[in-house]
């Protein structure tokens, strides 16, 4: 039996899907709405709502950030976070933060930092809007080939930096094609260090599985098995992992792990219930939702 097949006997303490269909969490919102593609009434409302809770950050010139040395990846950031929440590629806010990054000067001594490429936030941005033709992005996704080293390993910068990375060059593999193979290098890097518990060192699990959600490779299934224990010890009564909700239901559904382990839990369920055990029991999941693959963003 394969690593991922054992895993998987051990199924969710509650009911994932009682989550998706209850909660009015922004959350939950997101799922509904991205991933399964039903969202409720009300549901748009709040993602739009959560769109302009992140514009009034937003300074004058399109920038986020207050900082000089970070607004690069303040800004990126908070672009990609507002195409998560389902902005339009129309919507000003976005148009008016894509407008300002475009409009700074990529080198060494410019804003975009001294790496004098675009953040990983805002490459990624670019790739989802489809702003491929932009004269940095190339350029960019070269950089950060030859700069490897510094970003790819775990332990290479803050906690997130080898998932935000890979997830983003996993996105602009279309206008570089060198691209995929250091994309499962990568993948590669983190699977061999990762703990039987998916986790390494310092590096957010969570970031991790984000980034393994977003990519179709087998090795990205193969992380997402790995910290499927994680996953389970993290899930909430309510059937979500609160800010994680998203970024779990996405990765299991992208890799068709969300049904199996849905099944493995009504097992178990039945196994106790012969043996006079109680325990809270998972209801069934729709049966087409679990195979459904995620989409960005």
């Amino acid at each position: 039996m394969r690593d991922g097949e054992s895993r998987s006997l051990y199924g969710f303490r509650h009911d994932p899907m009682e989550f998706v269909r209850g909660s009015r969490s922004i959350q939950a919102a997101m799922a509904r709405t991205f991933l399964f593609k039903e969202p409720k009434e009300g549901d748009r409302e709040m993602l739009s709502a959560a769109v302009e809770k992140v514009l009034e950050k937003q300074n004058e010139d399109g920038s986020f950030g207050e900082d000089d040395d970070n607004r690069p990846t303040t800004t990126g950031a908070e672009l990609l976070w507002m195409l998560r929440l389902g902005a339009a590629a129309d919507h000003p806010g976005v148009t008016k933060t894509v407008g300002c990054i475009r409009e700074q000067p990529f080198s060494k001594q410019g804003w975009a930092g001294a790496e004098g490429k675009m953040s990983c936030y805002s490459l990624e941005s670019f790739c989802l809007l489809g702003l491929t033709d932009f004269e940095q992005v190339l350029p960019s996704t070269k950089k950060y080939i030859e700069d490897a080293d510094g970003w790819m390993s775990p332990g290479c910068g803050c906690p997130w930096t080898p998932a935000v990375h890979l997830r983003a060059l996993w996105h602009a593999r279309q206008v570089n094609p060198e691209l995929e193979g250091l994309v499962e290098e990568g993948l590669r890097r983190i699977l061999d260090r990762m703990n039987d518990a998916g986790c390494i060192g310092y590096n957010d699990p969570w970031g991790f599985l984000d980034c393994a959600g977003c990519v179709d490779l087998p090795l990205a299934k193969a992380i997402v098995e790995k910290q499927i224990p994680m996953i389970l010890r993290g899930q909430r009564e309510d059937g979500g992992w609160g800010d994680h909700s998203y970024v779990v239901l996405r990765a299991l559904a992208s890799h068709d792990l969300l049904e199996p382990l849905a099944q493995a839990a009504s097992a178990a369920a039945r196994l106790e219930d012969c043996g006079g055990n109680t325990r809270s029991r998972p209801g069934p999941l729709q049966p087409d939702l679990g195979r459904r693959k995620a989409l960005d963003p």
